[in-house]
């Protein structure tokens, strides 16, 4: 009989054997990894996790950190509160202490499913739902897996739980919803949670149908949808017939091999409050690298979204990458770029930059949360609401003038950059630099301040093959310096491009080619006499001469590479 009772609780609940869980008189069961007492005390844990839930009479379930490795899903209950991130044995005991919250790098309590089960799977019906009095407060779920079933990491179904402080990892399913799934009037209410690097077929962060879940405060992050059908996508987030809200939450590096990088909204109308949408990938859809919106009309406030987007929206204040719609307090996005808004987006740094356009340019009605994602005050010193998901702690930088305009454009083989200023004050001028794809700016030129309202222009005659980044720098009397923007422009010059400027010329010569096409260039006379020869390395695209010590005349410039020879005429006045 013995062996029958102890094979029988190792099929209930894993490698823990333990007593029948009992809980203290304030209805708290507490479980810590390998706990083998009844739960009434932290000295007397017990390790049975769904045991302490299905108590007698428990009202809350306390759960030390560590790692709990599941045989069987874990299943929440009406008017049970579960709350991880103690350690006993270092003074965090109740819920007045500071708990061991999970992050990216400290899982905590956690709940891990061996990449065999789904974590939790609440799968309820219609006529005896889990309601908002289940709560599942600060817990690891992690290596969540299902084939032929959805929600990997939490399953709900008829179910609407209270899920905060969560991180939901590593989580894989063959279906839908990677990290979450909520399925048929499963109104959870999800905050301060990650959602992150979770797969599946369509949804890889987060799936609902017909389920109007709210998150508040929620990162979405490295999610992946890996089917390229029809009716997939949305790496961050897929859904379906919901109405769901969206409030302070960052959704990026996300993918699918479908449509919506970010988002795909098949149907519903969700609301979407100080999200920043950014850096999300659709492989197989150039077009919807952000939103793929089938269906529905999603509402888009105080927000940012930069990527391609397709569908129907109504945006209110808000700048959002190919946005044509300005009224109602949206900006122009037009030659603005991630880097123009944030502080370091290529490094993951979504938090604002203080001369960004995103700052004080939202509307304070529209959010009704008083802090941000990072859990900072919602409006900074009573002023205007930023846009995004974190609001700018400071004043926003006072530049020594306004900046009203400022475009790049191609010209043929140029880039005409033109900015357009107005109340200048102890301006000393403006640096312009130039990088290509990998980053490194170098200064390419410099215009002196007019000390007034004024057009400038600068002209790049020596472009970079490929993408070129063009960022503006002013300059104060003092010497400090500060970013205005970085525009983008795209050059496909052929090996045979050659540029001279100026021709004609009085003395110096500017002289651009294709980098990697030539390997030496002459300057020679009418009469074949060689005067300047240089050697030129891979990385080179253009050269700067003299030709002051010649007299006036035509001259001839000869670039020899490994297949190419190329001569151009140059006009020495």
């Amino acid at each position: 009989m013995k062996k029958l009772l102890t094979l029988l609780l190792l099929f209930m609940f894993g490698n823990t054997v333990s007593f029948a869980q009992t809980p203290d008189i304030n209805g708290i069961v507490y479980v810590t990894p390998g706990g083998s007492g009844d739960g009434s005390s932290w000295i007397n844990a017990t390790g049975n996790l769904q045991g302490a839930i299905n108590a007698s009479s428990v009202t809350k379930v306390f759960v030390a950190i560590g790692n709990y490795s599941l045989s069987s899903s874990i299943i929440l209950k009406n008017n049970v509160a579960i709350y991880g991130g103690f350690d006993p044995g270092n003074g965090i005991s109740d819920l007045d202490d500071a708990r061991i919250l999970p992050s990216l790098s400290v899982e905590g309590s956690a709940l891990d499913g061996q990449n065999a089960i789904k974590v939790i799977d609440n799968t309820y019906t219609a006529g005896s739902p889990l309601t908002n009095t289940a709560i599942f407060d600060g817990f690891t779920v992690k290596n969540g897996y299902t084939l032929g079933g959805s929600g990997a990491g939490i399953y709900n179904y008829y179910a609407s739980p209270i899920l905060r402080n969560l991180v939901i990892k590593n989580n894989e399913t063959g279906v839908g919803g990677g990290g979450i799934y909520n399925s048929t009037f499963s109104a959870a209410i999800i905050s301060n949670s990650i959602i992150y690097n979770n797969t599946a077929e369509y949804g890889g962060g987060v799936r609902n149908n017909k389920s109007d879940a709210v998150l508040t405060n929620v990162i979405i992050k490295n999610n992946i949808a890996k089917m390229s059908a029809a009716g997939s996508g949305g790496g961050g987030i897929f859904n379906e017939n919901s109405n769901i809200i969206l409030t302070n939450v960052i959704i990026t590096d996300n993918s699918t091999n479908f449509q919506g990088g970010g988002i795909r909204n098949l149907s519903g109308n969700p609301i979407f409050t100080n999200v920043s949408l950014v850096n999300n990938t659709a492989v197989n859809s150039a077009t919807t690298t952000a939103m793929n919106i089938a269906g529905g009309l999603p509402v888009i406030n105080n927000s940012v979204v930069f990527g391609t987007s397709v569908g129907n929206y109504t945006p209110q204040f808000s700048l959002i990458e190919g946005n044509t719609d300005f009224t109602n307090g949206n900006l122009d996005a037009s030659g603005i770029t991630d880097a123009d808004i944030f502080t370091n987006p290529s490094a993951g740094d979504y938090t604002l930059k203080n001369s960004s356009a995103a700052l004080n340019a939202g509307n304070n009605s529209l959010n009704s949360t008083t802090t941000d994602l990072a859990g900072n005050p919602r409006v900074y010193n009573s002023g205007t609401i930023d846009l995004g998901a974190y609001e700018y702690q400071g004043d926003p930088l006072v530049l020594p003038l306004t900046l009203i305009s400022f475009t790049a454009k191609a010209d043929g083989n140029q880039a005409k950059l033109q900015w357009q200023t107005a109340n200048e004050f102890n301006n000393k001028g403006f640096e312009i630099y130039r990088s290509g794809d990998e980053g490194s700016f170098v200064k390419i030129g410099s215009v002196v301040s007019l000390q007034s309202s004024h057009a400038y222009s600068f002209t790049d005659y020596s472009p970079l093959n490929g993408n070129n980044y063009y960022k503006l720098v002013q300059i104060d009397q003092d010497g400090s310096t500060t970013e205005l923007g970085v525009k983008k422009l795209n050059f496909q010059l052929s090996a045979s491009y050659i540029q001279l400027y100026p021709n004609p010329t009085t003395d110096y010569l500017s002289i651009s080619f294709g980098a990697g096409t030539f390997t030496q260039l002459q300057v020679i006379d009418l009469q074949g006499k060689v005067l300047q020869q240089y050697q030129l390395n891979a990385q080179e695209n253009n050269k700067h001469l003299s030709l002051g010590n010649y007299p006036a005349g035509i001259y001839i410039i000869k670039l020899h590479g490994n297949a190419i020879t190329e001569s151009r005429k140059v006009v020495r006045r």
